[in-house]
């Protein structure tokens, strides 16, 4: 069994989807004959594997090694000995795989092979001088991105790295046992939404005033920290309700009461803590878990979102046209055939092509390839 060290930067446990991306990348690593250790940051004292692998939906377990933290600034420099120590019980053998550029950047210095994977272009100087670094070194092996084009990006801005060293691996999500789990809403046509509630971006306000010009149908927002859902509360209509945030497990099942759910992304979409535009490159997380549980997507058209989505399997309309949104959400709400056609769909692309086990399927056999 090969092994493979995931080095994460994300905060495990916790609210943002990067955590459960790292934590689903490390069970489809195990479900395919890897030997598992995820290293990762916690703000949490004492860790209870158990807890954390129920609250993220993870039945193929793996090893878990935390890291202790008090401040999220400038975590790899609190932590820069013992990642060392960790890494240098290794043998050189062992892959290692990450997504945060400072500790992928040493194991390369270390001697390991190392693939690199990459969410969105570098914000700062330092992270931009260490990738542009690291695609020179004969250690390193493949940059993975999420979105053709974010490939595009690295290409023209000239990272100094080989086309044919960069693999387009959109996000990913869980097959859904639509027989398991079923939440029942009641009566009535639901809509839902799951993600963040950050306040720029991510068009809470449109599904704010679809519910508004739409008061016979009822609307779910999961997610969102206390001041953001109190905040949105304080605008909505009495045909919304918070539900706040589940974990991820408990979240996705909700998604067998929804009818339609929506993606509601913006031109200009910043994340929470961060001062960039990430609607140019994005795979989001959601996107997938929607398709698998055979939702009827309704999304904003944006470039990005069209590698993946497309007007056989969702319905795409103006990020920023109300009437247009509207006019969609009333047409899957008086038409159920279209409703279950998009679904259907949906759910045949995601199984062929956006599950997790596939991901890393792909993974595995480039793995196979470069490290003859």
């Amino acid at each position: 069994m090969k092994k493979i060290i995931y080095l994460s930067n994300s905060i495990i446990p916790s609210q943002f989807a990067n955590s459960v991306h790292v934590m689903k990348m490390c069970q489809a690593f195990r479900s395919n004959s890897f030997d598992v250790q995820l290293l990762f940051y916690t703000k949490s004292k004492k860790i209870n594997d158990e807890s954390i692998f129920l609250s993220y939906g993870i039945n193929k377990k793996f090893k878990l090694i935390p890291m202790h933290i008090k401040s999220t600034k400038k975590k790899f420099f609190q932590n820069i000995v013992n990642i060392y120590r960790f890494l240098n019980k290794n043998d050189r053998k062992t892959i290692v795989y990450g997504r945060d550029i400072y500790s992928v950047y040493l194991a390369s210095l270390m001697g390991f092979d190392v693939y690199f994977e990459s969410h969105g272009k570098p914000f700062t100087k330092i992270h931009e001088m260490l990738e542009r670094s690291l695609y020179k070194k004969k250690k390193f092996k493949e940059l993975i991105v999420i979105s053709s084009r974010l490939k595009e990006i690295y290409i023209k801005d000239n990272y100094f790295i080989k086309e044919e060293k960069i693999s387009v691996l959109h996000d990913g999500a869980d097959s859904f046992d639509l027989e398991k789990d079923v939440i029942d809403l009641g009566e009535g046509f639901h809509i839902g939404y799951i993600g963040s509630l950050y306040y720029e971006g991510r068009g809470i306000d449109l599904i704010l005033n679809l519910a508004k010009e739409n008061q016979d149908l009822n609307f779910h927002l999961i997610g969102g920290k206390k001041d953001e859902i109190h905040y949105w509360k304080t605008k909505s209509t009495n045909n919304i309700k918070f539900h706040g945030f589940l974990p991820n497990n408990e979240a996705i099942s909700f998604l067998t009461g929804f009818d339609v759910v929506l993606m509601p992304y913006q031109k200009d979409l910043n994340l929470d803590g961060m001062k960039y535009n990430t609607s140019d490159w994005m795979s989001p997380m959601k996107m997938f878990e929607y398709m698998s549980a055979s939702k009827a997507i309704i999304s904003s058209d944006l470039p990005v979102i069209r590698e993946v989505l497309n007007n056989e399997n969702s319905v795409l309309v103006e990020y920023d046209n109300k009437l247009a949104w509207n006019t969609a959400l009333r047409g899957l709400h008086n038409n159920q055939d279209h409703l279950n056609k998009i679904s259907i769909q949906a759910s045949y692309d995601f199984n062929s092509k956006y599950t997790w086990n596939k991901r890393v399927q792909i993974l595995k056999s480039s793995m196979e390839n470069s490290l003859k």
